[in-house]
This record gives structure tokens, C-alpha cells and sequence, in this order.
């Protein structure tokens, strides 16, 4: 009984963090992607893997969390980006936080 209530609290946490590393990923990307925006002249190409190179840090896992938050994401940052959201509120609509 105590090892079913230790593993349920580990799956508990691991959710926990998960979420949490998620959703600072997306803050860091919204982030990076308004600067790059910035530079490039409103310019999106090249953006994704620019900013996921450099936000993931070389971990693979956080590589693919990023990929596939722009390959289903950008329009709706670059949108929310647009009109001066703030990068919480931005990935909060994209249930990343």
C-alpha cells in the first residue's frame, strides 16, 4: 500500500515539473521570438530553429517540446506578440502554461 502511494505521488510531481519546464520553455521562446521578430524586420523564417538551438541548451527533449510548440504555435504567437500580449498570457492560450 505504501509503494501504490509513493508511485502515485512521484507520477503527481513528474506532472508537476513537466508542466512547469514546459511552460518556461514557452516563456523563454515567446520571449526570444519577440527579439528576433525585433531584428528581423517582422521576418518569422529561420525563427524556430534560431531560438530552439538556442533555448534548449543541447537537451533533445527540450528541443522537441520546442519544435513542435512552433510547428503549431507560431501564428498564434506571433499574433498574440502583435498585440503587445504579455509571454504568460501568450502561452497560457497555447496550454503551454
Amino acid at each position: 500500500m505504501k509503494l501504490i502511494a509513493i508511485l502515485l505521488s512521484l507520477c503527481f510531481f513528474a506532472t508537476i515539473v513537466n508542466a512547469d519546464i514546459k511552460c518556461n520553455l514557452c516563456l523563454d521562446a515567446v520571449k526570444e521570438l519577440e527579439q528576433y521578430l525585433k531584428d528581423n524586420e517582422n521576418n518569422a523564417e529561420g525563427a524556430a530553429d534560431a531560438i530552439c538551438t538556442k533555448i534548449s541548451g543541447g537537451f533533445p527533449l527540450l528541443r522537441g517540446i520546442c519544435d513542435e510548440l512552433f510547428d503549431r504555435e507560431i501564428e498564434h504567437l506571433i499574433d498574440g506578440i502583435e498585440k503587445n500580449e504579455p509571454p504568460r498570457t501568450i502561452c497560457q492560450s497555447v496550454n503551454m502554461c
